[in-house]
C-alpha cells in the first residue's frame, strides 16, 4: 500500500510541475496564468518533499527537508490573485505584491536559523507525526496553512454572489467554479487537520485524492475547454453590480440582430460604440457590457465579425472583385484593419482565402458564422 501511494504522489508532482510549465508557456501570458503556475509549482514541490517521506529519503544537511514550509506561503496569495484577476477586469496586481513577502522571507529566515541553531532542524518531515513537539518549520508550516485559510476564506466570502441560485442554473462557467472551489477548499482542510492532529494516513488520503482531483480537472479542461473558457465571463457577469439591471436584456439581444443582420449598420464606416448605443437608447457603458458578457466579445471585434463575414461572402459570389473595394463596401475604412479583421476571423487572409479551394473558403466562412452564432446564444 505505501508503494502504491508513493508513486501516486510522484505522478501528483510530475502532473502539477507539467501545469505549471504549461501555464508559463501559453502564448498570451495573462496575471491569471501566472497565479496558475505559482499555485502549481508550489504545489509540485509539497508532492515532492510528501514523496521524500514516503520513500525513506533525508537529506543533508537538515535544513533541505524543511525548505518546502515556504512554498505553502504561495497558495493562498495565488489563489487570491487567480480569482481577483478573473472577476475584475483591470486588476492590479502591484497593490497585492505583498501578499508574497512571507514566502520569500521565509526562504532567507529559515537558513538562517539553522545556521544559529542547527538542531531545531535535526527531527525530519516525518518524525512530526510520531512525535509530541512541535519544531519550528512545523510552527511556520501550520501558520502558512492559517494564513492561507484566511485567503480561502476571502474568497468564498467575494464568490457568494457568483453562487446565486440564477448565476448556477445559467452559467456551466459558475457550476465549475463552485465545484473547483468546494473540491480544493475540501482538500486543503483535510490536510490542515491531518498536521493539527498528526496523522499521517488522513495526510497520505488527502494527497490522494488531491491528486484524482487535479487530473479529474486537467482532464475535464482538455476535454470541454469551452466551459472552462466561460469561467471568467460567467464569474464576471454575477460578481459585478450589473448596469443592465434597467435593461431589457432580451429585447436589447433582438433589436441588436436586427440591427446587424437587416440594417447592416456596420456599413457605416465611422460607426462606434457610442453611436451604436444611441440607436438601441441605452448607454455605452451598457451596450459595451452587454456585448462582453453576452457575444464574449468587445465591441470593436462584433462589429468587424459582421464586416469580414459579408466580405467573405462577397469574395466566394464575385470570384474576380476588387478585394479593397468590398474592404470599403462592408465598412472597414482602411485596407490594414481589414486584412487584421479579416484574418484574425476567417483563419486566413483576404487574398489566401479568394486563392482557396472554393470549398475551403465556404468551411471558413460557416466555422465564422457558427462561431458568432454559438456567441450570440445566451448561456453558450
Amino acid at each position: 500500500m505505501t508503494e502504491f501511494f508513493t508513486q501516486t504522489v510522484f505522478f501528483g508532482g510530475a502532473l502539477t510541475l507539467l501545469l505549471s510549465v504549461g501555464a508559463l508557456i501559453r502564448p498570451v501570458r495573462t496575471l491569471a496564468n501566472v497565479s496558475l503556475a505559482v499555485l502549481s509549482i508550489s504545489t509540485s514541490v509539497m508532492y515532492l518533499y510528501l514523496y521524500l517521506m514516503l520513500a525513506g529519503i533525508v537529506l543533508s544537511p537538515a535544513i533541505w527537508n524543511h525548505m518546502y514550509v515556504p512554498w505553502v506561503y504561495f497558495l493562498g496569495p495565488g489563489m487570491y490573485v487567480l480569482f481577483m484577476s478573473t472577476i475584475k477586469e483591470g486588476y492590479v496586481f502591484h497593490r497585492n505584491r505583498l501578499m508574497f513577502l512571507p514566502g520569500f522571507a521565509l526562504f532567507a529566515i529559515l537558513p538562517i536559523c539553522y545556521l544559529v541553531n542547527p538542531a531545531l532542524f535535526q527531527s525530519s518531515p516525518m518524525e512530526y507525526f510520531s512525535s509530541k513537539e512541535t519544531g519550528l518549520p512545523e510552527r511556520f508550516l501550520i501558520l502558512g496553512f492559517l494564513i492561507n485559510g484566511i485567503y480561502y476564506f476571502t474568497i468564498f466570502l467575494r464568490s457568494l454572489r457568483v453562487f446565486r441560485l440564477e448565476s448556477l442554473r445559467r452559467e456551466p462557467g459558475a457550476r465549475v467554479m463552485l465545484g473547483v472551489l468546494l473540491g480544493s477548499g475540501t482538500l486543503t482542510s483535510v490536510v490542515v487537520a491531518a498536521y493539527i492532529f498528526r496523522s499521517f494516513s488522513t495526510l497520505l488520503w488527502s494527497a490522494f485524492a488531491m491528486v484524482l482531483f487535479t487530473a479529474a480537472s486537467y482532464l475535464a479542461s482538455q476535454r470541454v475547454p469551452s466551459i472552462f473558457q466561460r469561467i471568467g465571463p460567467a464569474v464576471r457577469e454575477a460578481y459585478r453590480n450589473s448596469r443592465l439591471s434597467s435593461v431589457d436584456v432580451d429585447a436589447l439581444d433582438h433589436r441588436l440582430n436586427q440591427l446587424m443582420s437587416l440594417d447592416k449598420v456596420y456599413h457605416e464606416e465611422d460607426l462606434t460604440l457610442a453611436k451604436l448605443a444611441e440607436i438601441l437608447e441605452i448607454k455605452p457603458h451598457q451596450l459595451s457590457e452587454f456585448l462582453n458578457t453576452r457575444r464574449q466579445m468587445n465591441f470593436s471585434r462584433f462589429v468587424n465579425t459582421y464586416r469580414a463575414e459579408e466580405a467573405a461572402r462577397i469574395l466566394l459570389k464575385e470570384r474576380d472583385a476588387n478585394v479593397l473595394s468590398v474592404a470599403f463596401q462592408v465598412g472597414f475604412n482602411s485596407k490594414a484593419t481589414f486584412n487584421l479583421a479579416f484574418k484574425s476571423i476567417l483563419g486566413v487572409s483576404p487574398r489566401d482565402f479568394v486563392r482557396d479551394a472554393e470549398q475551403g473558403s465556404r468551411e471558413r466562412l460557416r466555422q465564422a458564422r457558427r462561431a458568432r452564432q454559438k456567441a450570440e446564444r445566451p448561456g453558450s
